[in-house]
């Protein structure tokens, strides 16, 4: 049997098809999410064929305030279930003021943590399917270190777990790339819209493999960080850049110094700039929310 994980976020949803065990099958992304379930339920009826699974169940966390018509595509019988609703049943606490308002998706996130430090940090993680309430007492009682989750996204969300209480305490939000070269260009006349880093780097790709009449891009290329900047844009970019990379920075050093033996995970449209660019020991995983999402299916009473 296989679980089907939908991350729907701000600017885009994107889903994954789990195996029993939890590795992932296949993922990509949607476009506007009526239309994306049509093509889901597309994927879904093909899911035998590509891979030898039927689906079993849907879990899905979304930052969007309207319903979704799963009856309508068809998805009724595996009883979708928004990882919201089963906050109560998830191995861990949630201590904070109105828990309600908590997104489903930083849920999702701290669920991946834990999903990823339970088997060791690997990629591509595999996880044994838990068959009974034995199995699942065990996995709340594990002991799990404190950490700090970012989701490099349309805003960058930081997430703090402590391992002692094993509780969720709180975090932060602030604004993303995007958001920020788009305040300055919708706050003033002067200064420009400026796409964000993985952007125009792709388009210096492409760029390039025209040139060179070649379907290969350059991998080498990538975006030079200036602290000062010698004409407008270098300047935006120093300010953006260089001061979206400080601020985390500088959560991750406060984070570090007071917790020690602690990890921290980054996840999120941004994470590949980011994760270039900051201190070694900091474990990048783009999947993190939809680990999250099949592992929180496993508590699923």
């Amino acid at each position: 049997m296989s679980v089907l994980t939908l991350d729907i976020g701000n600017s885009r949803a994107k889903y994954a098809f789990h195996s029993t065990t939890g590795e992932i099958l296949e993922h990509g992304y949607l476009g506007r999410l009526d239309a994306g379930l049509v093509e889901l339920s597309d994927l879904v009826k093909g899911l035998h064929s590509r891979f030898g699974y039927e689906l079993e169940s849907i879990v899905y966390s979304s930052v969007k305030n309207y319903s979704i018509d799963w009856y309508g595509q068809g998805f009724a019988d595996y009883q979708p279930v928004e990882i919201k609703s089963l906050m109560n049943q998830l191995p861990f606490v949630v201590d904070i003021q109105f828990p309600e308002t908590l997104g489903s998706d930083r849920l999702a996130g701290v669920m991946g943590c834990m999903f990823l430090l339970d088997k060791g940090l690997e990629s591509e993680t595999r996880v044994e399917s838990i068959e009974n309430d034995t199995q699942v007492e065990s996995l709340r009682s594990q002991t799990v270190v404190d950490f700090l989750m970012i989701d490099a996204g349309t805003c960058v969300t930081y997430d703090y777990f402590l391992a002692q209480s094993k509780a969720y305490v709180g975090g932060a939000i602030s604004p993303g790339l995007k958001l920020r070269y788009k305040a300055m260009a919708d706050n003033t006349d002067a200064l420009p819209m400026l796409s964000v880093p993985a952007e125009r780097v792709d388009e210096d790709r492409n760029t390039i493999a025209e040139d060179r009449n070649s379907d290969s891009k350059d991998e080498s290329i990538e975006m030079e960080l200036k602290d000062i900047g010698r004409h407008t844009v270098e300047a935006m970019d120093s300010g953006v850049l260089v001061g979206f990379v400080d601020e985390i920075s500088c959560r991750i050093d406060r984070f570090k110094e007071k917790f020690v033996d602690s990890q921290v995970f980054l996840t999120g449209g941004d994470s590949d700039f980011l994760g270039k660019r900051l201190k070694s020991g900091i474990f990048v995983e783009p999947m993190l929310l939809h680990y999250g999402l099949f592992y929180a299916d496993q508590f699923k009473k």
